[in-house]
């Protein structure tokens, strides 16, 4: 996972948004024509929660105390870009 976002922290019985900001690493008149997110290590979930632009939403959910999980987002831009970004959300 590349680390491109800062990490979040949560408690286990939030729901939390996030927003994620893909204009830094995008190449100038790129579009994203598709997104998604996925988790490794670890239980929280990570539902993919639509884009607006170049920002996309994310909303977190669960997870064990004490616990982080890996969050990666992914776009692909209209000509065929794939790229995703990484941040920890962690437990506390």
């Amino acid at each position: 996972m590349i680390q491109g976002f800062p990490d979040v922290q949560k408690a286990p019985a939030d729901v939390t948004d996030v927003t994620l900001d893909w204009t830094p690493y995008l190449p100038a008149g790129a579009t994203i024509a598709s997104h998604s997110v996925s988790t490794d290590i670890g239980d929280v979930i990570a539902a993919d929660a639509g884009m607006s632009g170049f920002t996309q939403k994310l909303r977190l959910s669960g997870g064990s105390i004490a616990t982080f999980t890996e969050v990666t987002a992914r776009v692909t831009t209209s000509a065929g870009l794939d790229l995703s970004r990484g941040f920890n959300a962690i437990v506390r």
